[in-house]
């Protein structure tokens, strides 16, 4: 399936929208059907820092004319994620966010300041992880109200922190995940090994067909709903 800034998809039970976190994008997916009422766990790789931002949408903006490239400010880009969040945080059972070992606490403190995410998602824990490599180290944060874990992910690169994230119980209880920044698919694929529906946001259109395309792979039929 081609993919567009814009479309609105279903794959099968799973949900996606090409869109932007920076124009509210979040709160559309989130109003479409109630999904902000089916969400229980939240797993999202997202830009680490302003000038992350600024790359990311550059490239993105090689895919589709419409997309800005402003200058992004990396507190901005924070406070777009943290509001939606903050609105469906009590019936979330764990967030897992990755970020950069120099920006994670400022990560953190954006969520914290959310009333809401301190009594129903509590920071819990962070793991120093790898990004593809031990010469790329970056850092897994949990925010949940159980402080139960299996093993240890320190140090873990590749797909295998994310792997280890949702063996653990509180994501072993959800049924659904939200990625707002789902890029080429890594929470998809762990959501269909661990048999859960997916919703997710992806600005740039030819990574997003990676993830429908992972789908259709599967037997799942895509269609257009907007």
């Amino acid at each position: 399936m081609n993919v567009e800034y814009g479309d609105l998809i279903e794959v099968g039970p799973h949900i996606f929208l090409c869109g932007d976190v920076m124009e509210g994008d979040i709160l559309a997916l989130l109003a479409y059907v109630n999904i902000d009422e089916k969400i229980d766990m939240i797993y999202s790789d997202p830009p680490w820092s302003s000038a992350n931002c600024r790359y990311w949408r550059t490239i993105a903006k090689k895919t589709c004319e419409s997309i800005e490239t402003w200058p992004v400010s990396f507190d901005i880009f924070l406070s777009h994620i943290t509001h939606p969040i903050s609105c469906i945080a009590k019936r979330i059972n764990v967030m897992w966010i990755e970020a950069s070992m120099k920006e994670y606490n400022k990560v953190v403190e954006a969520f914290n300041s959310y009333d809401t995410i301190r009594e129903y998602l509590p920071f819990s824990g962070e793991w120093t992880i790898c990004y593809g490599s031990p010469k790329r180290p970056n850092k897994l944060l949990r925010f949940s109200q159980t402080n139960t874990i299996k093993d240890d992910p320190t140090y873990l690169s590749g797909e295998a922190p994310t792997d280890w994230a949702f063996k653990q119980d509180d994501s072993q209880l959800s049924e659904t995940v939200f990625d707002f920044c789902i890029g080429q698919g890594m929470t998809a694929r762990k959501a269909y090994k661990y048999n859960k529906t997916v919703y997710g946001l992806e600005l740039n259109p030819k990574r997003l067909k990676k993830t429908i395309e992972f789908f259709e792979n599967k037997g799942f039929k895509a269609r257009k709903i907007s």
